[in-house]
């Protein structure tokens, strides 16, 4: 299975959050790098676990993703922009 998303990093408190935004997996690691690697095994098990438990399409279409040509991909890309509230 083959699954492309997108991935946000910054760091919190001396550590690296990253988080593929799409599935909501989030994971930290003391480098970038670290976090990213750590996020990959993280994505990898949530996909395997879902896909053993019969769960993998549902999880992936209300994470809006379809497949195309053998690989799952996003089916759009929500708007993003920063914002600001006075109160």
């Amino acid at each position: 299975m083959e699954v492309s998303f997108e991935a946000e990093y910054w760091e919190e408190g001396g550590q690296y959050v990253a988080r593929a935004n799409r599935l909501n997996v989030m994971t930290c690691g003391t480098t970038r790098d670290e976090a990213e690697q750590a996020l990959l095994e993280a994505v990898e098990l949530f996909l395997e676990t879902a896909q053993q438990e019969g769960t993998l399409e549902d999880v992936m279409t209300e994470s809006g993703y379809v497949v195309v040509e053998g690989k799952w991909v996003p089916f759009s890309k929500p708007e993003r922009r920063e914002m600001e509230l006075r109160i």
